[in-house]
């Protein structure tokens, strides 16, 4: 990968307005998480909740939580800065995707399928993971086209979810990647 060489390394505090600052470049303002809510993932999680590091730059990030299986989840389940001790299980077989983001200025240079691709095999590697679950906005194309060349397919739509800075309002598509064990 020559220039591509990143590495996926737990968050931590320190990390957070670095992480603050790729969050909001990346996403409408009706989509921003507040840093506790980060701060709580890094706490409970923190082995799922991992910057992406370019030498010794912070470029981006993911957030996960397991999940203990169910075909279908509320709606709720999926609200963004829902509190990861709801529903994080340290024994839970899907991995829940929360939140993914790469700094715009090194976006379409393939480093968002490389470290989802990387995210995805370190995972699996560590977790007994039989599924993966995210939810994304159908504005999101980019992001979308990740999802679907990784094996993710769309299984639910939450109506009118997410809320562009202009007000156009946008579904939420919840895709799931199955038959994700060894």
């Amino acid at each position: 990968f020559g220039g591509k060489m990143i590495r996926l390394i737990p968050l931590e505090h320190k990390d957070l307005d670095r992480v603050m600052e790729i969050e909001r470049k990346s996403f409408s303002s009706n989509t921003w998480e507040e840093k506790d809510v980060y701060e709580k993932r890094i706490n409970t999680f923190s082995q799922g909740n991992l910057g992406i590091w370019q030498e010794d730059k912070l470029i981006g990030f993911i957030c996960s939580e397991l999940w203990k299986f169910e075909e279908i989840y509320e709606a709720e389940r999926f609200m963004l800065s829902h509190n990861i001790e709801d529903y994080h299980s340290d024994y839970g077989d899907e991995l829940y995707i929360s939140s993914f983001a790469i700094d715009k200025n090194f976006s379409s240079k393939g480093l968002g399928k490389l470290s989802f691709d990387k995210f995805l095999m370190e995972m699996q590697e560590k977790f007994e993971i039989k599924s993966s679950i995210l939810l994304v906005s159908d504005e999101w194309i980019g992001a979308k086209n990740i999802y679907l060349k990784n094996g993710y397919s769309k299984i639910g739509l939450i109506n009118e979810f997410f809320i562009n800075d202009i007000g156009h309002k946008f579904d939420g598509i919840i895709m799931r990647k199955s038959d994700m064990l060894y």
